[in-house]
């Protein structure tokens, strides 16, 4: 058989490879044991003999110990990407192993496989070799065992040594042609970038990234029979997904689907669980959210048509449980009344549990907290303390009048009952009990907006779902510039932006010498006389241009000034007979005015202020040009 030697794998890679092992093992090999199959079955299931058994050529490759940190030798199985140690049964034999640098034949008995086999390829007699190698130093026999056969590189050497060194052949070049993989072909990693791989009772499909529109990238399908028609379970894997979607598993007995999501989505969810018969809100699924990123410290949510759960984790008012009961709809006869108000599940039952916090006496610190909303009561239950094995309870009442917004509820001392542990404990005043009613009558309200928001909450996220299923979309790297378009638009935007800046550049770079050359020159070289007329023209055109920029901006100051001085005279006249209409178009026609005016005061002044500035750069530059220069 044959081996390769050194070959990299990424961790990402092998951790990747192995994690699909991992479930094929469970999935496809979590089959009944051979004790409980029949016979016959087990019998019919065994392979017929293999005729070519150990005579099949097989490569793979061998890691060798002592570089990269590598602490022994091992295997690795090409097939799937899979380690094994040296001494593994699956392979029945090695004939000889090579690198890019010499070819060894293996001379050890391989009756047993490759065990007991030794990798030192420095030893001759265990490994014959073809062409030297500097790589480690060779042993071959010679009157007392063996002498060391050290490197040519060695400058200080005698004579003598270099006399007895053996000659050998240099390696000959390779007759293969150069591998060449573009990119594109190598992110396919398979013909079509698709790859179907049957198992007993499963199929593997593979996807190349980017092929799939969803992302798709692996699809695991388990079946109940060898014929692959009755299915089980769907395992699919996907990648760069915009909503963060990497796994989800599809249940076809049970008719559950689980979706299983990366961190960064909205609102936080981490895994959802639902029947495919009934995915919209208000049925029965659970929701696993990140409590680390959200603020509430919500971790799950089960949701059915009649309850709804709860589990919260690290909040400031130690809550860790709440559980909802719902009440049937009632059933409204007649025409619709067209109101906008949500026909809500109504709460028949809220029941909130805390943890326990050390800062207050058990017998005041809340264990649960019951909202009876059908009946009208309020039950509390309190921590127990640590010599006791029963905890104190006290019932509220509601009052009569407790729905009514700013009316004064009624209070008597039959509206509560109360069982305290400790009979020797303080009995709360009447005062107490009144502001503890309220503060229930609060927190009622409170959690009842709240079980609403979960509501809502679970309607947004299944809204966004089916929204981003429809219109699927991938997460395209910035640097992928043959995947993302918007990368391609930004970089023709860029391109378009440089040659625009190129252009600009050039007009600038006109000589600003040359109708006045034209039209003053005479010949190839310019003379004193002509040098002096380019001057003066050349000033007294950009001195004109200066004048009449100046007297263009003087102009429509005096016109805006002269308009805005005829309105008001014409308002004056009119301000009696003018209606609001008229007054309002009045008041903006003076303000746009104004503006102008002031917008041009500031343009005259401006300009006035760097006119002489930029007569003495051109006169500076005049003088400088290279062609004028050897006058002035």
């Amino acid at each position: 058989m044959h081996t390769h030697d050194r070959h990299d794998f990424t961790k990402k890679d092998v951790a990747k490879k192995l994690a699909i092992s991992t479930v094929l093992q469970e999935l496809l090999y979590n089959t009944p044991t051979e004790e409980s199959k029949d016979p016959k079955e087990t019998e019919l299931e065994k392979p017929p003999p293999d005729p070519l058994y150990g005579l099949r050529i097989h490569s793979w490759v061998l890691v060798l110990s002592g570089k990269r940190e590598v602490p022994e030798s091992f295997f690795i199985e090409p097939f799937t990407g899979l380690s094994h140690p040296v001494n593994s049964p699956n392979y029945l034999g090695i004939e000889s192993v090579w690198n890019h640098v010499n070819y060894w034949v293996n001379m050890q008995d391989c009756s047993e496989g490759v065990k007991g086999l030794t990798y030192d390829l420095g030893d001759c007699t265990k490994w014959e070799y073809m062409f030297p190698s500097i790589d480690k130093p060779l042993k071959i026999p010679g009157e007392d065992g063996f002498e060391d056969f050290e490197d040519e590189e060695d400058e200080d050497e005698d004579e003598e040594n270099d006399a007895k060194k053996l000659e050998h052949l240099d390696m000959p070049p390779s007759w293969v042609e150069i591998i060449k993989l573009s990119l594109k072909d190598f992110q396919m990693r398979c013909p079509h970038g698709k790859k179907v791989k049957l198992y007993k009772r499963a199929k593997l499909e593979k996807f190349a990234h980017y092929l799939m529109k969803d992302g798709l990238i692996s699809k695991l399908s388990i079946y109940e029979n060898r014929e692959l028609t009755d299915l089980v379970t769907v395992k699919e894997y996907f990648a760069h997904r915009i909503d963060k979607l990497l796994q989800r598993v599809s249940n076809h007995r049970s008719g559950w689907v689980t979706e299983h999501f990366d961190p960064g989505r909205s609102h936080c969810l981490k895994e959802h669980q639902y029947k495919s018969s009934a995915p919209g809100p208000e049925n029965e699924r659970t929701m696993i959210f990140y409590n680390e990123a959200r603020v509430d410290g919500l971790i799950k949510r089960v949701e059915t048509p009649a309850e709804m759960m709860e589990e919260y984790s690290d909040r400031d008012d130690f809550l860790y449980y709440k559980h909802i009961d719902f009440g049937k709809r009632p059933k409204k006869f007649g025409p619709q009344d067209g109101s906008s108000s949500k026909n809500e599940r109504p709460i028949v039952k809220m029941v909130k549990k805390f943890n326990r916090n050390v800062s207050k006496p058990a017998c005041d610190d809340v264990a649960e907290l019951i909202y009876l909303v059908s009946e009208d009561k309020m039950q509390i239950t309190y921590h127990t303390e640590d010599p006791r094995i029963a905890a104190s309870t006290r019932e509220f009442v509601k009052p009569a009048n407790w729905a009514e917004k700013g009316a004064t509820l009624q209070f008597s001392p039959d509206m509560q009952q109360a069982f305290q542990v400790d009979a020797s404990s303080r009995q709360n005043k009447q005062v107490e009990l009144y502001q503890m009613l309220l503060n229930l009558l609060k927190s009622e309200d409170l959690c009842r907006t709240r079980v609403r928001d979960s509501e809502d909450e679970v309607k947004d996220i299944l809204n966004e779902r089916t929204k981003e299923e429809t219109t699927l979309e991938l997460d395209i790297s910035v640097y992928d510039t043959e995947r993302n378009e918007k990368a391609k638009k930004h970089r023709r935007e860029l391109e378009r932006q440089q040659l625009e800046e190129k252009m600009r550049k050039q007009d600038m770079e006109i000589d600003y010498l040359a109708p006045f050359i034209a039209r003053i020159v005479q010949g190839d070289k310019i003379t004193r006389e002509e040098a002096y007329t380019l001057k003066t023209e050349a000033l007294k055109d950009l001195k004109d241009r200066l004048i009449n920029k100046a007297n263009l901006i003087q102009a429509r100051y005096e016109k805006e000034t002269q308009m805005l001085t005829e309105k008001q005279a014409w308002y004056h006249q009119n301000q009696l007979s003018c209606n609001k209409e008229d007054e309002e178009k009045y008041m903006t026609f003076c303000q746009e005015t104004l503006f102008k005016i002031h917008m041009l005061e500031l343009r005259l002044a401006r300009h006035k202020e760097t006119a002489p500035h930029k007569y003495m750069a051109l006169d500076r530059r005049l003088r400088d040009d290279q062609r004028l220069a050897e006058y002035f």
